[in-house]
């Protein structure tokens, strides 16, 4: 991501690519397979700050230092977790509708 939040050129080509090979193997639309790892990526991102404030809070919010750890280290495992669902999503397609 550039500063200005734009994606970065190099991130584009990379999703270019990806989409191409998309269409190639399932027959896809170039177009819909951009618009889908876009708003995949930027999900993932607005998840993973989340995650970030909400590890924070929960350090700023224990002042036992044990517990501090076990509540972190709990909070990274759900984030991770979460963050895995948010990263790797299965790509559903609905049926085609045509009309005719």
């Amino acid at each position: 991501m550039n500063t200005t939040g734009k994606i970065h050129d190099d991130a584009m080509k990379f999703l270019k690519k990806l989409a191409i090979h998309g269409h190639e193997v399932r027959d896809i639309p170039v177009h819909t397979l951009m618009n889908y790892y876009i708003k995949i990526l930027n999900f993932a991102l607005i998840k993973e700050v989340a995650h970030t404030i909400f590890v924070k809070s929960m350090e700023s919010a224990t002042a036992n230092r044990i517990n501090n750890n076990v509540v972190t280290s709990n909070a990274i495992r759900t984030g991770n977790a979460h963050a895995i669902e948010v990263a790797h999503p299965q790509l559903f397609l609905g049926p085609v509708l045509r009309n005719n």
